[in-house]
């Protein structure tokens, strides 16, 4: 299960590669267990008739979107705000499974490689600077 997050002390510039890539910082904010479902639905969503395939396709999507705060919700033991986090590691996700899936799920018409790789890197760039609930 992901973890929450909080901040620690900057200890000044740390280099990439201790980074780390765009898509191994935003799997970081997601629960494992979000992203393990949701990728076993993206590898077996071709064995399902055509004529259901995009009703089980939103409804994974949409499943996965409405269990992330409900982990956040078991994960948070020590009782302290954690709307920052759900919302981040919502949009997280949406921007994850559009990079990680989207031809698949979206089809050709509504996936273009140029803004996922661009959405990756704007989130992970903005990301830092939303003040987490302490």
């Amino acid at each position: 299960m992901a973890r929450l997050y909080y901040e620690r002390p900057n200890k000044g510039f740390r280099g990439p590669d201790r980074e780390g890539s765009y898509m191994e910082k935003i799997v970081k904010i997601i629960p494992a267990e979000i992203i393990g479902i949701y990728v076993f639905f993206v590898g077996i969503v071709d064995t399902f008739p055509v004529s259901i395939s995009d009703i089980i396709k939103w409804t994974v999507f949409l499943s996965m979107l409405i269990l992330i705060p409900l982990a956040f919700s078991k994960m948070n033991t020590k009782k302290k705000p954690i709307r920052n986090h759900i919302i981040i590691s919502c949009l997280a996700f949406v921007v994850w499974a559009y990079s990680l899936s989207g031809e698949k799920m979206l089809g050709s018409a509504y996936f273009h490689p140029a803004i996922a790789s661009v959405s990756l890197m704007l989130f992970t760039a903005f990301t830092p600077y939303v003040p987490l609930d302490k």
